[in-house]
């Protein structure tokens, strides 16, 4: 994989290597050893500097061992520099694995909320569409109730009419019992009375005789039409009493049409009480999935402020890369500056960090 960018000494290794393999180290073959990196404009310019650098070297006489002390303080420095960017790796790979993980957990999180806010939006839909189902047939209930309620009273109402007229014709039956009662004592009372004027007056009417015949057959025939009113007033009774014999069994069927009615309407009042205790655990059931709903949305809000507090974290890991990143170049562009130098340009660069070297060299 090519790197960021090249160094001064990557393009004077890689120049060094083609020397002693005795290539000619031209701007491709040293892009080639570096592994196709690094501009060429880079690369012309580091030759040119080390170039220029191996011209001035036989100029300027360095002390051996300042170049080994120089050449070991920089080798630790960049091992130094190496451990460290390793560690920031290290780090930061951990870190970006670690915010991954609980990025991917949130996300699952988030997911299986809502998936169980779908459920609970789904059943809530259903439970509104039984609600409104038990609604419908509560009304339907109620009207047939209403319906059941009129018809018994209308049942009642007829129930008190037959027993009206019931009493009615109980009424004329007792009115004709009276009247023929009256009749026969009437009748009896005037045989006797009579009875008693014959036996009295007999020796009398011996000699109306004749004319009493005549009376007696004008009473006779008195008599047979109250006979006749009399056989009347029976037959009247004995429709009256089939009458009556006809409203008793309508009462009784209207009382078994009415006891009907009142089970009908005791059921129906028991299937209506079933159903608003059905409708109640409904609502309750509706109350407790909206409580359920709230509190899925309560925590969909919550899983997004903690995906924006991760998005935050792991933005702030990237700012720390981006720092660790800097650091690395600045130690890089350090360990550049303490490479031996030759030309001027370097001296004048190393100038100072030298002679903070060289005074402990003297101490030693």
């Amino acid at each position: 994989m090519a790197r960021a960018g090249i160094f001064k000494w990557d393009v004077k290794d890689a120049r060094d290597r083609l020397v002693r393999e005795g290539r000619n180290p031209s701007i491709d073959a040293v892009r080639a050893a570096l592994g196709d990196t690094g501009s060429k404009s880079t690369i012309h310019r580091y030759l040119k500097e080390l170039e220029a650098e191996e011209a001035g070297s036989s100029k300027l006489a360095v002390s051996d061992a300042l170049q080994t002390l120089v050449s070991q303080l920089a080798e630790r420095l960049q091992h130094e520099a190496q451990a460290d960017i390793d560690a920031a790796t290290a780090r930061f790979s951990s870190e970006r694995s670690a915010l991954n993980a609980q990025l991917d957990a949130a996300r699952q999180e988030g997911q299986h909320l809502r998936n169980q806010l779908e459920r609970a939006e789904v059943a809530v839909v259903d439970e509104k569409q039984g609600h409104a189902t038990t609604t419908k047939q509560l009304q339907d209930e109620r009207t047939r109730i209403v319906q059941l309620t009129e018809q018994g009273q209308g049942y009642e109402q007829r129930l008190a009419e037959h027993l009206a007229h019931q009493r009615s014709l109980e009424e004329k039956h007792e009115q004709a019992r009276q009247a023929l009662e009256h009749f026969r004592a009437s009748a009896k009372e005037q045989r006797e009375q009579e009875h008693r004027r014959h036996e009295q007056q007999v020796q009398q009417l011996q000699a109306e005789i004749r004319s009493l015949n005549g009376s007696l057959t004008e009473k006779l025939s008195q008599l047979a039409q109250i006979n006749s009113s009399a056989a009347a007033l029976t037959a009247e009774v004995g429709g009256l009493r089939t009458q009556l014999a006809e409203s008793r069994s309508d009462r009784e069927r209207l009382e078994k049409d009415l006891a009907q009615a009142r089970d009908v309407a005791s059921r129906t009042e028991s299937k209506r009480l079933e159903l608003e205790g059905r409708l109640a655990e409904s609502r309750t059931v509706e109350s407790g999935l909206q409580q359920e709903l709230a509190g899925g949305r309560d925590r969909a809000r919550e899983l997004e402020v903690a995906k924006a507090r991760v998005e935050a974290l792991l933005e702030g890991a990237t700012d720390k890369v981006s720092v660790l990143e800097v650091e690395v170049r600045r130690l890089q562009d350090t360990l550049a500056s303490l490479r031996p130098a030759t030309t001027p340009s370097e001296r004048s660069r190393t100038d100072s960090p030298a002679s903070n070297i060289e005074q402990p060299t003297k101490g030693a």
